[in-house]
């Protein structure tokens, strides 16, 4: 064997040495990657299957009780989520909602739903957000089930308090000119007066809006309700 011979064989060697390590150090990088990856191909289709069977059916369902309610639809939301509005009337003079997400952990390896519920304004507390936590190789679809059902009786429970509370008398009710909100005079976050008008504000943003320009605000804006408007608005 020439001397060139034998120092081509010793430096392909040492690449082949090297060669071994980094494979060595590699597969298990790789082999977590394939493994995550299979989770989360497992995780959409689970998620997915949540959203689809479990929990669109009841919210569609809560929607069927009330006439101003309204499923935010797939083109306006992530995939993961269903959202439930309810837009204020005379008999429940809020803007509510009802929110469901499906989410993991970072390792995949969990699967977690978060429901989220809204009223503005609210004058009495109630549980806004919970989550349910489950292994997502070991997903029950019954205990969903059961855990979203709690979740929507208990939103129903508190929404149907609305128009019994004396905070949302109607006879109090006047629509912040900014955004359009129904809220009660009593508990306005702030007010503000103009050619002898007095308007209410769900938010001091919403009054610093007005302020800059108020003309802007008041096309189209009803005054405080009286009972005379209450009398012939529409609700459910």
């Amino acid at each position: 064997m020439s001397d060139l011979q034998e120092l081509e064989r010793r430096v392909e060697e040492e690449l082949a040495a090297v060669e071994e390590r980094r494979r060595v150090q590699d597969d298990p990088q790789r082999r977590s990657m394939v493994e995550f990856q299979q989770r989360h191909e497992h995780y959409t289709t689970v998620a997915d299957r949540m959203l689809q069977t479990i929990i669109r059916p009841r919210m569609q369902k809560i929607a069927e009780y009330f006439k101003h309610a309204r499923i935010q639809g797939d083109d306006e939301t992530r995939a993961n989520r269903c959202v439930l509005h309810l837009d204020p009337t005379v008999r429940f003079p809020t803007t509510a909602k009802v929110e469901f997400t499906v989410t993991r952990d970072a390792q995949c390896e969990t699967l977690i739903v978060l429901s989220n519920l809204e009223i503005l304004p609210v004058f009495f507390p109630f549980e806004g957000r919970e989550r349910l936590t489950l292994p997502l190789g070991k997903v029950n679809d019954d205990a969903v089930a059961a855990w979203a059902d709690e979740r929507l009786v208990s939103f129903a429970r508190t929404y149907l308090r609305v128009e019994a509370a004396d905070q949302y008398d109607v006879k109090d009710l006047a629509t912040d000119p900014v955004c359009g909100m129904r809220i009660n005079r009593l508990y306005a976050a702030a007010r503000s007066e103009f050619d002898g008008q007095t308007y209410y504000f769900c938010l001091e943003d919403c009054q610093r809006k007005f302020v800059k320009d108020p003309r802007q605000y008041l096309v189209g804006v009803d005054l405080p309700i009286t009972s005379r408007t209450a009398s012939i608005a529409s609700g459910p």
